[in-house]
Formats: structure tokens, sequence, C-alpha cells
């Protein structure tokens, strides 16, 4: 337990403690229990004071499943360290489906507690925050000391999921356990991963479910961009009081091009981008006849975009002129794909597809 304790309260940055202890509500509640961890200065000190109270007042196994909470709570504060994978249910199950409620937690809780535990010896934990339901599995792993542990962000009622890595010996049963508790048939795995979880949330919408944004995220992607917003209105007021710029109309319509393509909001978030093209190999072999077979080799080109915001990236080459916005569209709709990696097919060579 003191090496659970040890590893929980060293994910989290010495300043983020007392907001920590507060959100974790079993230690450090009262104003003297405040008053003695406001005197810790280190993460250890933390860890004495904390393994010290859990071991005096706690049975050891509910000792373990509040500090699995904690250590969910770490996931919840500094979501953008894990790498999220992004998953669809689909095809509800013929029973009933009953909608989670914002005081659903501890039904839910018991309810994947008892699914997942079917297959394998586990704990549960569910913490909700802003309207969704973070969460961790953590399975015992008979070939090691420690636990396997799955976290998974729910946007409850909606069909939308994000786990951070799998094994594969847990995929099945995670699934299995998700779909019969949440009453859906399938769990799809979408090419879709990064660190912003709700950067994700938008692009999985976006191109699955354009016409019912409101219902799964409401206003969580109408964030204007303000800093261009700002430069386009500061060249129309430079231009009303006698200002002029060179280009001026060009630059205008470019910005208006460009927020046709793109639209006027902040992009999400995504941190790698990879292009995949294969195609025949175009060679004129004329001078060796014996060749001929070789024409159909595939050539194989991968271009990768790694960032913190790739699609805000592509954008802004746009905008001081590297890109240009008639571009293919398979550059231009990038953010209206869903997926990290697209697969490029040359059909012809004045013609792309995306799949």
């Amino acid at each position: 337990m003191e090496a659970l304790t040890k590893r929980s309260i060293g994910k989290f940055l010495v300043k983020d403690l007392l907001w920590a202890l507060r959100e974790w509500n079993t230690i450090g509640t009262t104003d003297e229990e405040l008053h003695r961890f406001l005197a810790l200065k280190t993460k250890l000190e933390y860890v004495k004071e904390v393994y010290t109270r859990l071991e005096r007042e706690y049975e050891e196994d509910y000792a373990f499943t509040l500090l699995y909470k904690l250590d969910l709570i770490s996931v919840y504060r500094y979501p953008q360290r894990r790498l999220w994978t992004a998953y669809l249910f689909s095809r509800k199950s013929k029973k009933v489906r009953q909608e989670v409620d914002a005081e659903a937690q501890d039904t839910l809780e018991h309810q994947l507690h008892r699914n997942i535990n079917v297959y394998s010896k586990s704990d549960v934990c569910i913490l909700q925050q802003n309207g969704l339901f973070w969460m961790s599995f953590v399975v015992e792993n008979p070939r090691k000391p420690e636990p396997d542990v799955v976290y998974l962000v729910y946007y409850p009622n909606t069909p939308l999921i994000f786990m951070t890595t799998v094994k594969e010996a847990l995929k099945s049963p995670l699934s299995q356990c998700l779909r019969q508790t949440l009453f859906y048939n399938e769990l799809t795995t979408l090419t879709l991963s990064g660190h912003c979880v709700q950067s994700l949330a938008q692009l999985v919408v976006r191109k699955h479910f354009p016409d019912a944004h409101a219902q799964f995220l409401g206003t969580q992607d109408a964030e204007e961009c303000e800093d261009r917003q700002h430069r386009k209105q500061s060249m129309e007021e430079d231009r009303n009081n006698g200002i002029m710029y060179a280009h001026y109309e060009e630059e205008v319509e470019r910005y208006n091009q460009i927020e046709q393509v793109f639209g006027k909001h902040k992009l999400p978030k995504l941190n790698k981008l990879e292009y995949k093209l294969v195609t025949p190999l175009q060679v004129d072999w004329a001078d060796d006849d014996d060749d001929d077979d070789d024409d159909e080799r595939p050539f194989k080109m991968r271009v990768t975009f790694q960032g913190e915001s790739v699609l805000e990236g592509i954008r802004n080459l746009t905008e001081v002129g590297f890109a240009d916005t008639r571009m293919a569209s398979i550059v231009k709709n990038v953010h209206k794909e869903g997926k990290n990696v697209l697969n490029v097919n040359l059909r012809k060579r004045e013609n792309t597809d995306v799949h």
C-alpha cells in the first residue's frame, strides 16, 4: 500500500496536492487536518502523512480502493499526460437502455464492477466532473505484482467513450463489460487518438454526427478564434482610419476563404496527423525491356505532422500564405475526417481520394 500511496501522490504537482485532497474527500477535510497539510512542503511528507492515516483508519482492501480513486483524480487533473483513443458504441441493445443521469455514479460503478469481475478480479472507480464520467479499471494481473490500469472518459447518454492504452488480453473483457452495462451491441475502435479528450470528441461528432452536435457536446467548440478575428478587425479599422495596406482586397478575400474552409472557431487539438500513400511506381523502363514487371511495384510514402495543434497549424499556413485555400481536399477537409491516419489513393495523376 505504501508503494501505491507514493505513486498516487507523486502524480500531482506539489501545488495541486491540497486541491487533490479536497477532491478526494477522504482525509484533509476538517480545518484541523487542513492546517496540518498546509505545513507540508514536499511530496514525501504528503506520502508519509497520507499513508499513516490510511493504515490507521481503514482496512487494507478499502484503503487500496481509496488510493485508486486518488489516482483517478490525477488523471482528471492532468488528462493531457495520457494518450486517449476514441471508441464508438453502435447498435443499441434490444433491452431498454436507461439514461445515465447526474445521480447515477454509484449505480454505474456498481454495475461495471459486477460485470468486469465476471472476467477478472478488478476494482472500478468513477469520478463525475463537468458532466463526464472519468473511470478507471484496475485489473489484477497474475503475472506481475502490479495490476493493469485502464482509464476511460465516457460522455453520458452518447455513444462516445475514450480510453488509454488497453492490453490485448483486456480488450475483449472490457468491451463486453462496457457493452453489457451501457446496453450496446458493438464497440468500434476509431483511427483517432490524442492528448485532448474534448478535441477528440469534437472530431468524432463532426465526422459521425454532424447534425447532432449540440445534443452531444453543447457549445464546446464554439470558442471564437479571438486573435484571428482581432487581426481582421484591425485591418478594417486601419482602412477606415486612412491607413492603406498593399493588396488589402486580396488579404480580406483570403481571410474570407479561410473562414469558408475551416470556419470561425478554433479547430480541435490534434497532436499527430499522418498521410499514407501507396501507388504503382511510375517509371519509364524504355532502356530495359526485362524490367517491365517492375512497373507494378508499389511506391509507399508517409508524411507525418506533429505538434500541439496540427489542424490549427495547417490553418495558420494558409493565413501566412504558405498554403493556398484551393489546396487538395485531402488537406483542407482534414478537420472533418475524424482520423489521425489518412490513406491516400492516387487513382489518376490529377485526382486524389482519402479513406
